[in-house]
């Protein structure tokens, strides 16, 4: 059971990294930087849209706790403050991400370890997926 666990946390590891990597050196010495965080950041959204979707239709009930109004949620809100354009509030955007960044690592590893903790059959759920999907992109989006 342990390995449904290492195995998709070595995945998102190591796309965190590629993605890292080959958008540096193929945005190395472009004038627009941000456009793979854009991109990113939009696939976040979408991806928080999907999960709200899901969780309604798989529980019949829209209801406070699918407000994406959460600590990892800051970095939806941030990024396009100083992705989409350098401005004023640029320097204190990007210390948010980079602080939002620890509390998707926290979530991730821990979203990695909650069928384990709570006692489950060891699965690996759609709701972790996202999670590692979604948690995995917040923290490339701030390494890059």
């Amino acid at each position: 059971m342990l390995i449904n666990y290492i195995i998709p946390s070595v995945i998102t590891i190591l796309l965190i990294a590629a993605y890292v990597i080959v958008f540096s050196k193929i945005y190395k010495n472009k004038e627009n930087k941000n456009k793979p965080v854009i991109v990113l950041w939009a696939l976040l959204v979408i991806a928080e849209i999907w999960k709200i979707s899901f969780l309604i239709a798989k529980d019949g009930v829209f209801n406070p706790i699918r407000y994406p109004i959460v600590f990892c949620s800051l970095i939806m809100y941030t990024t396009p403050i100083f992705a989409f354009k350098e401005n004023k509030y640029s320097n204190l955007a990007r210390f948010v991400t980079i602080f939002s960044s620890i509390g998707a690592s926290i979530a991730f590893f821990a979203t990695a370890w909650q069928n384990k903790i709570i006692g489950s059959n060891g699965s690996v759920s759609v709701m972790q997926i996202h999670s590692y999907f979604y948690h995995g992109s917040m923290m490339a989006i701030s390494i890059y």
